[in-house]
């Protein structure tokens, strides 16, 4: 089981008929007990993020734009939506989704402090893209800020198609707690907890 937490997104939206949002996503280092020295040739955890950006017209279509430099990758698509009210407390989203993502190299390895056990160097890759397709259905709950949703995704480095439910709670605020699992019923299958902070000025 995948558990992420401490995940804290920050965004400004703009004005006008246009629907746009940057921000960066922040992954905090965990904190260690004191007293806690990591081994030079394992090095310190540090914390990691990743900027993105959303421009679009609302209820209709974005371009979206992601630079994750801890990973290596940048990832580029479009997302097309459209939301239905259903009764005036619920509403119904369709959602498609498309994306490239492009690996840019692997990480060189921190040396180690220790001559004896100096990691190796760092070896340069070829730069690779990678196709992907999401297809989602959300059903919101307007009066309790509940979502769940339904979607497949696949990828062109990737023979099988992954099913994922989902399901997303506003806990106080801006505080958003969304779990999800993937390939339910299979051998791959996985879940993950994702806690989501907003702050908006």
């Amino acid at each position: 089981m995948t558990r992420k937490t401490g995940l804290r997104s920050l965004y400004r939206p703009f004005g006008g008929d246009w629907d746009a949002k940057v921000g960066a996503d922040l992954n905090p280092a965990p904190a260690q007990p004191d007293g806690y020295r990591p081994l030079p040739v394992i090095g310190a955890a540090q914390d990691s993020g990743a900027a993105w950006a959303s421009v679009g017209m609302a209820n209709v279509a974005a371009v979206d734009a992601r630079l994750d430099p801890a990973n290596d990758q940048s990832k580029f698509g479009t997302t097309f939506k459209h939301s239905i009210p259903v009764g005036g407390k619920f509403a119904l989203t369709l959602q498609n989704s498309y994306s490239v993502t492009q690996t840019i190299g692997a990480p060189v390895p921190t040396p180690s402090a220790i001559p004896l056990m100096a990691a190796p160097a760092g070896t340069a890759t070829t730069p690779t893209q990678v196709w992907g397709n999401q297809k989602a259905v959300k059903f919101d709950v307007l009066s309790t800020g509940t979502t769940f949703g339904a979607g497949v995704a696949t990828a062109s480095n990737d023979p099988n198609a992954h099913n994922t439910f989902s399901a997303e709670q506003k806990i106080y605020g801006p505080l958003q707690v969304t779990t999800a699992v993937t390939d339910l019923g299979q051998p791959s299958a996985s879940k993950s907890i994702a806690a989501r902070f907003k702050l908006t000025w």
